[in-house]
């Protein structure tokens, strides 16, 4: 929790309003986000904040999941917009581990919990836009 609490503080907290008063841009091909946002994100999967609460065999610490709600909240207090990267990267990450098959749990997992690759969520349903709460399944 220490540890959370000073990465959050030092690499999160200080670009949140710089983050979003320039917003992320695509021209095409990549994605271009503050610089502030990489370091942060590269200081939180260097300390295996990532892959806390994945199974060891993917090369997490099984930090039971109490523990790591308690670490994230202060990354989401400072800095709810650059948090939400590794927080759906895990997220990917736990879905592929319940669902996925052996090559996709061994093609996108260990990136992901290395902090090399980042998931995703996709929206596909036209009637629902951007609102979770109107997405609906069969």
């Amino acid at each position: 929790l220490d540890l959370s609490e000073t990465l959050a503080t030092r690499h999160f907290a200080p670009h949140n309003k710089l983050a979003d008063a320039h917003e992320p841009t695509f021209d095409g091909e990549r994605v271009h986000v503050v610089p502030e946002v990489g370091e942060a994100l590269k200081v939180f999967a260097g300390a295996g904040l990532t892959s806390a609460g994945l199974d060891a065999s993917v090369g997490g610490m099984q930090l039971p999941r109490v523990v790591t709600d308690a670490c994230f909240a202060w990354f989401q207090a400072a800095n709810v917009g650059t948090s939400a990267y590794p927080f759906l990267t895990i997220g990917n990450a736990n879905l592929l581990l319940a669902h996925g098959s052996r090559e996709q749990i061994d093609t996108f997992v260990r990136p992901m919990a290395e902090g090399r690759w980042f998931g995703t969520m996709c929206l596909s349903e036209p009637q629902a836009g951007s609102s979770l709460a109107d997405v609906r399944t069969r």
